[in-house]
């Protein structure tokens, strides 16, 4: 078994990610999800599944993130909430 391990930027994502000139995607636009560090396609597939904006699911996530400490993140309970948010209910 190999275990292998990176870093990736976990905060909100900066209010412009265009300018003249300029364009930030992935890691630089901080568009990975908070919770699992995985791309922003699973979040945007999230989104559109459940009819909401792609901001407001990773805004969601990164609550989720600052709420539960990781310990936490595992439990039925919190899997439970997680997927009824995910779910827009």
């Amino acid at each position: 078994m190999t275990l292998v391990t990176g870093a990736v930027p976990v905060a909100q994502a900066p209010e412009r990610l265009v300018d003249d000139g300029a364009m930030l995607v992935g890691d630089a636009a901080r568009q990975v999800d908070p919770l699992t560090g995985g791309g922003i396609i699973i979040i945007a597939a999230d989104a559109v599944r459940a009819g909401v904006s792609g901001r407001a699911a990773l805004a969601r996530n990164y609550r989720f993130l600052q709420r539960f400490p990781p310990d936490q993140r595992t439990t039925p309970e919190f899997l439970h909430l997680f997927a009824m948010a995910a779910a827009g209910a």
